[in-house]
């Protein structure tokens, strides 16, 4: 009985490493960053507008991007289905398998797009 203890103890330390090794790095890394720029972040696209504030002219920003002063719930739910729909595909590769599915012989993996 008692070595099956052991064992368990081991198993769920050896887990406990391998799960804070890449928290580790991933916080060592963030702590390399630099700080956000607030104001870069905050800065919006020049746009003009009708006298009923329907967007007639976006202009981009000096570093050539367009950042609209829109909130989340203005932008097309069908770009962000297709967003949405375009991270999941991306993150597939990463699922991970429950135990009964690999005795069933299901696998998991990225889609495949036409």
């Amino acid at each position: 009985m008692k070595s099956g203890w052991r064992s368990t103890a081991i198993a769920i330390g050896v887990a406990g490493l391998a799960l804070a090794g890449p928290v580790l790095a991933l916080l060592a890394y963030a702590a390399l960053l630099p700080p956000l720029d607030e104001a870069r972040i905050a800065a919006r696209s020049p746009v003009v507008v009708d006298r009923d504030g329907r967007l007639l002219r976006p202009f981009v920003m000096a570093d050539g991007r367009w950042r609209m002063p829109i909130s989340h719930r203005e932008v097309d739910p069908a770009y962000l289905a297709m967003l949405i729909a375009s991270l999941a595909s991306t993150l597939a590769p990463l699922e991970v398998h429950a135990p009964d599915d690999d005795a069933l012989g299901v696998f998991s993996g990225a889609a495949v797009t036409p």
